[in-house]
């Protein structure tokens, strides 16, 4: 008996702290060069209305692809930190323009989806509980078209299908509002 319980798989607690795999080092580094380039582009053009534009899909792609291609990555605590800083810097950027008028929308401030990416990576914790709570699966994205999810190939649920609703619709709800 003791035998076999020495052979199971150690199994990962839900909060981890791991070492960043190439994947991590990409995408953040890819993140750091976008944003170097979205400000650069920001602050040289001189449309209101494109910067507006440019905000809304910088802060609302961040938000979407994080879960669409980190949904693995940010199981990692140390992965979820570095973005945690980043959400700061969007947040620092957020108070930084919340009160220039030329950046005023019809519906809202294009900066108001800077202050929400802390809040999409806590709601992306708190649904990879749930999954975890009510399915025993970590929670995953659906793939395109398919029955499987996009990075593990695990059979994709209606809860999976449900928290992926519930996060993209809050998340561009909190962009769009």
């Amino acid at each position: 008996m003791l035998a076999v319980i020495a052979k199971r798989p150690m199994t990962k607690q839900i909060f981890y702290f791991d070492k960043l795999t190439s994947w991590d080092k990409i995408t953040t580094s890819g993140y750091l060069l976008l944003t170097g380039i979205f400000a650069y582009f920001f602050l040289k053009i001189n449309s209101d209305s494109s910067n507006r534009t440019l905000l809304l899909f910088y802060t609302l792609m961040t938000q979407l692809l994080l879960y669409l291609l980190n949904y693995v990555s940010l199981r990692n605590l140390t992965v979820f930190v570095i973005w945690v800083v980043f959400s700061f810097g969007h947040l620092y950027l957020y108070y930084q323009l919340k009160d220039n008028p030329s950046l005023q929308n019809f519906r809202g401030h294009a900066a108001t989806g800077l202050r929400t990416t802390i809040i999409s990576l806590i709601l992306f914790q708190l649904l990879r509980i749930i999954s975890l709570k009510t399915q025993k699966e970590e929670l995953v994205a659906p793939n395109k078209g398919g029955r499987t999810d996009i990075y593990e190939g695990r059979e994709i649920t209606v809860v999976d299908y449900i928290l992926f609703v519930v996060y993209f619709g809050t998340t561009i709800y909190l962009n769009l509002k």
